[in-house]
């Protein structure tokens, strides 16, 4: 799943420089796919090191990071800087589904026959027929 948008309330790179903020429900959703042991990896676009420390930060506060039921593995939260890098990490986790946030990632994802679950950040948001679209991650756990 996509961390921006999803995970987190900051939906861009640069919004993560300064802060990360866990959606509750989400986080609780995280916890949840995580505890039944389900194989989970956190995608997130990131400007730079301050950014993938906002997100480690913000989860590993939560409790949602280590190796414990319940908890991401750490290896699991994997970080990019471009949008073409985040695609390539999508595919090749050949996931059962992938859940995101960008609309542009979501549609190029959905072309290339990986299943998606689209979650809009902007209200009004018009989202191709060919998407699944859920109102959060906790709507499909």
């Amino acid at each position: 799943l996509t961390a921006l948008g999803v995970l987190f309330q900051e939906d861009t790179p640069a919004q993560l420089e300064s802060s990360a903020t866990l959606r509750p429900a989400a986080a609780a959703a995280l916890r949840r796919l995580c505890r039944e042991g389900r194989h989970v990896a956190v995608v997130t676009l990131t400007d730079s090191e301050v950014g993938e420390a906002a997100a480690r930060g913000a989860l590993d506060a939560e409790g949602l990071l280590g190796a414990q039921p319940g908890q991401l593995p750490p290896h699991r939260l994997l970080c990019c800087s471009t949008a073409v890098g985040k695609l390539s990490i999508i595919r090749q986790l050949e996931a059962d589904i992938h859940i995101e946030a960008d609309l542009q990632t979501a549609t190029e994802l959905h072309r290339l026959k990986a299943k998606i679950v689209y979650v809009p950040t902007k209200t009004g948001a018009e989202a191709p027929s060919q998407l699944n679209v859920i109102g959060g991650l906790d709507a499909i756990v």
